[in-house]
């Protein structure tokens, strides 16, 4: 749930900054908040075990070299500040905030949430990176 919540806030944070969509999947509206279903289908065996190997796509493995995209190592860096630190539970609550992109695809009972509400959860101002 961890590693979901935070590629999501990545996501919404580079997306925000940039107008460019970081992960061309969808996020889904499932209970515990924002998930991509590829990466809950490759690391679902894990559970709530530390994940120790990369996710392999065919035989092709994505490195993204954060020096060479100022945008991205500043998205990561303000993520991780934020929120690197909390629990998939805490980061679920934040996702579950009234005005969040979840919390409007939930209302709408969505399976998808939208490409604007998601770069509004990325701004500086939203609900959040202020928790």
């Amino acid at each position: 749930m961890q590693l979901q919540k935070l590629l999501y806030m990545l996501h919404a944070r580079y997306y925000a900054l940039t107008g460019q969509l970081l992960i061309e999947e969808r996020f889904e509206r499932w209970k515990y908040g924002p998930v991509l279903l590829v990466i809950h289908e490759y690391f679902k065996s894990y559970g709530e075990k530390p994940i120790t190997s990369f996710a392999l796509i065919g035989n092709d493995v994505l490195f993204v070299d954060e020096y060479k995209n100022n945008d991205f190592k500043e998205a990561l860096d303000f993520v991780w500040q934020k929120h690197g630190g909390k629990s998939g539970q805490e980061l679920s609550f934040i996702t579950h905030l009234p005005g969040t992109a979840w919390h409007n695809a939930n209302a709408r009972a969505d399976i998808f949430l939208r490409d604007e509400e998601i770069k509004q959860d990325g701004e500086d101002k939203s609900s959040i990176f202020n928790i």
